[in-house]
């Protein structure tokens, strides 16, 4: 039988069936330096597509505000416009017309 060499106090001796399996203690925090590089980076992966979703989201919501935006300000000078007329111009049809293409931006 071939001579054992004795085992050193940064080894692990694990015995799975008929073998012996011995570990030192830097290959144990190599490996789990490895495993903890791999979890930061797959955080930051993860951190980096939510981030794009969230970027898409409110800048979807910047788009909803500046349209509503626009129709404010639209009915806004519609309104001022049929606020400026006289009783007697708010019956004719084309100041009414006028006040409102006014309003939609034409």
């Amino acid at each position: 039988m071939a001579e054992e060499l004795p085992k050193s106090q940064d080894e692990v001796e694990l015995d799975l069936k008929n073998q012996k399996l011995r570990i030192r203690g830097s290959d144990i925090l190599g490996i789990l330096q490895l495993v903890v590089i791999c979890l930061i980076a797959y955080g930051g992966y993860r951190h980096d597509s939510d981030a794009a979703d969230n970027n898409k989201s409110i800048v979807q919501v910047i788009r909803e505000q500046t349209k509503i935006q626009t129709d404010t300000l639209n009915a806004q000078r519609e309104a001022n416009c049929l606020n400026r007329l006289t009783p007697e111009q708010r019956k004719q049809e084309k100041e009414i017309e006028f006040c409102r293409d006014l309003g939609k931006g034409r």
